[in-house]
């Protein structure tokens, strides 16, 4: 089940989030079950999360407007990383109206995350199409 999160920016735009604690989570039931929200399980001290984030930077145009990106500090929220079973990180987890769709571990590259999106939900993938 998808917890509410924290609706950044409007939740018209996609943004590289701050990172999330349990305090800041919130959102309506509208906004919790509609639309597209990528939540990124990672830590300060990781490499590859790290270099996932200067990948969604280059795709923040891309994204915006139709996926609502927020990450998650394992470290700081371990009961959140509990809930959905994080045992490695980066850990990536796509939702669509509410529901679980797609998981993925490990860094991946600004196109294969734009691709892995496109592949895993109705929403499109890049501006135009």
């Amino acid at each position: 089940m998808l917890f509410g999160l924290l609706c950044l920016a409007g939740c018209d735009s996609a943004v590289v989030a701050p990172t999330l604690t349990s305090s800041d989570v919130q959102l309506t039931e509208k906004e919790r079950t509609s639309g597209v929200v990528l939540l990124k399980f990672g830590a300060t001290w990781c490499g590859p999360c790290k270099q996932l984030d200067k990948e969604f930077e280059q795709l923040e145009a891309s994204l915006a407007g139709r996926v609502k990106l927020l990450k998650i500090d394992v470290d700081e929220e371990p009961k959140l990383a509990d809930q959905y079973n994080v045992s490695s990180i980066p850990y990536m987890v796509l939702f669509e109206n509410g529901k679980a769709i797609s998981e993925q571990v490990g860094f991946m590259s600004a196109d294969e995350i734009d691709q892995w999106i496109a592949d895993s939900t109705t929403t499109p993938s890049k501006v135009g199409t």
